[in-house]
């Protein structure tokens, strides 16, 4: 699995996503960052895939993104993965999901950035 370029932030969101061609899954985020983020879920796509994100925030709103898959993972545990996904373009929620995370984690010394 590669490392981010930019810092990643520990953050647990719920997304749907979905690759073309394939079916609607569902997972969470399991970190943010500037230009991308990590999600678990029982079903990952294919490094390369190209996927549709709609993430959805703790005030409720929710928005789409659209990225590449970089990396997956697969876990025995309760046989989920995980998979990083780089998005294409990085729209202003998600920024605004990203700069919370990052005064969390600066605020909460004991909390480290996720790597």
């Amino acid at each position: 699995m590669p490392r981010p370029r930019q810092p990643r932030f520990r953050r647990r969101l719920p997304v749907i996503f979905r690759a073309d061609g394939t079916t609607t899954e569902t997972g969470y985020t399991l970190n943010v960052g500037p230009g991308g983020l990590a999600l678990q879920a029982r079903r990952t796509c294919e490094v390369g895939a190209r996927v549709q994100i709609a993430l959805t925030t703790d005030s409720g709103g929710v928005f789409t993104m659209t990225g590449v898959v970089s990396w997956v993972k697969r876990t025995a545990v309760l046989d989920l993965g995980a998979m990083g996904v780089q998005l294409d373009t990085v729209p202003d929620a998600f920024k605004q999901v990203v700069a919370e995370a990052a005064r969390a984690a600066s605020a909460a010394p004991a909390m480290k950035r996720a790597a």
